[in-house]
């Protein structure tokens, strides 16, 4: 998005990748139902399941790496190409590379719960599988590794940085974030179906409705996947796309079981959440790999549906239609307002900050517009600070940083403050007018003073005497 966001600003390429996210979903999903069921009236739905259901709804209220979800399809897509013959060994390392590392790009999180799951499926489909599948698994399996080295040795330079990047919160998706088992059948607020109803009832839920509650499945859809499983359970395909919902449900329950907001009995992945990557990974966000099987079940089911044929359409139908968002009236009211100050809209800037300087910005941390304005800036001028998930990272937690951070300016933040700029090699404080009262006495305390008031900021300009001390005491 790097062109988009160049030409026309962060907003324009996040609008359009939140456009788009959906229905690449839902076109990945397609071709992947496509594949498996060589029918194209039920592998739309399959489709529209995956793409436009509550778990991408939820996240396009969220963050933008979880929304982008079209990777996880092509690559299932493209390990069963070769497995059913249809692709060559280097066909599938060259793409299958691609997949990866573009998940990387996105997502290294999600890229991680996908090898998970996709490992355990690979096992499954041996453990399941007849001769011929096994021999063609043992076959592939040598090059998904390969894919998996190519991804890493491109994407070294970023693991790196990553490696090096502050500590933050773990365990964040078992402590804030746990998944009610009532999710799966109570309509999330945002179902066109239900929502408004039941939202009281979806409030008590253990993430409330938050958009890591992202699981709800619908009654029908449900009621297909149990008809599917009965029927065909003679079918290993069956058995093995069951045992692998029940695999990829289980680490979306984490490590208790909650009821109605209630925790009950310890889970199975109590077991796991403590090893690296798992005691990373929000277990709702799993739902996508759960929306996914769904999708497929969906498909298999309409494709292979000879007798009642209507009847079962129909309820088809239904299925897909609650899991659709109500688009209109469900959108989460922000009650927050973005500024935009005129001094970083336009090129007002320019005139008191130098390219390459560093501003500390107020307000700072996670209520902060200055990421945004940096981004709309063209990256012009570096800022001492950044948005921190949950809580400032280690390094981060001195008083001043800290009352920053929940901004509430204290008489004795004066010292700290003027320490704090010297530290981060600050070269002007930019305060919103919303804040100037409230930090003004702050800044004048520790030695500031006000350079301008321009485009709705206020100024202050860092001594230069105050850097060149700290050089001459490094020296």
């Amino acid at each position: 998005m790097a062109p988009i966001t160049y030409l026309w600003g962060p907003l324009v390429a996040y609008n359009l990748v939140a456009i788009l996210a959906p229905v690449t979903a839902a076109w990945s999903a397609y071709w992947l139902c496509r594949h498996i069921t060589n029918a194209p009236w039920a592998s739309i739905l399959g489709g529209a399941t995956y793409g436009f259901g509550i778990y991408e709804t939820r996240q396009l209220f969220g963050d933008l790496q979880m929304f982008l979800i079209f990777c996880p399809p092509l690559a299932v897509l493209c390990v069963l190409r070769f497995l059913d013959g249809r692709s060559s060994r280097r066909a599938m390392v060259t793409v299958l590379s691609v997949i990866l590392l573009a998940q990387m790009s996105i997502s290294p999180k999600v890229l991680f719960t996908m090898s998970v799951l996709g490992a355990a499926a690979m096992l499954l489909a041996w453990v399941l599988g007849t001769s011929d599948v096994r021999r063609r698994i043992v076959a592939a399996v040598p090059l998904v590794g390969v894919a998996y080295v190519i991804t890493a040795l491109l994407s070294s330079w970023y693991v790196l940085q990553l490696l090096k990047a502050p500590a933050y919160e773990t365990n964040v998706g078992l402590l804030h974030y746990p998944t009610d088992v009532l999710a799966f059948f109570i309509p999330s607020p945002l179902s066109w179906i239900g929502g408004q109803v039941f939202h009281t009832l979806t409030a008590r839920l253990a993430a409330g409705d938050s958009v890591e509650t992202t699981i709800y499945l619908g009654v029908p859809l449900i009621a297909i996947i149990a008809m599917f499983v009965c029927t065909r359970w003679h079918e290993r395909r069956t058995r093995f796309l069951f045992a692998m919902l029940i695999l990829t449900v289980l680490w979306i329950l984490g490590n208790r079981l909650f009821v109605l907001g209630k925790p009950t009995i310890w889970l199975p992945f109590s077991l796991v959440d403590q090893i690296p990557g798992f005691d990373d990974a929000m277990p709702g966000r799993v739902g996508l790999y759960v929306a996914l099987l769904c999708a497929v079940i969906l498909a298999l089911w309409l494709a292979r549906s000879q007798q009642r044929r209507v009847l079962r359409w129909s309820w088809g139908l239904l299925a897909v239609a609650f899991v659709l968002p109500d688009i209109v009236h469900a959108a989460p009211v922000n009650s927050s307002e973005w500024t935009n100050p005129v001094f970083v809209q336009t090129d007002m800037y320019r005139r008191y900050i130098r390219p390459g300087q560093i501003i500390l910005p107020i307000t700072w941390g996670v209520s902060s517009e200055s990421t945004i304005w940096q981004a709309e800036d063209d990256m012009y001028y570096d800022i001492a600070g950044g948005d921190f998930f949950m809580v400032p990272p280690a390094g981060w937690t001195k008083p001043i940083e800290v009352d920053l951070w929940n901004d509430t300016p204290r008489p004795a933040d004066a010292l700290g403050l003027r320490s704090m700029i010297v530290e981060r090699h600050v070269s002007d404080v930019i305060v919103q007018r919303s804040e100037a009262d409230r930090w003004g006495a702050v800044l004048r305390g520790a030695g500031l003073h006000v350079t301008a008031t321009a485009g709705g900021v206020t100024v202050y300009r860092v001594p230069w005497s105050w850097l060149r001390s700290k050089e001459r005491s490094r020296s």
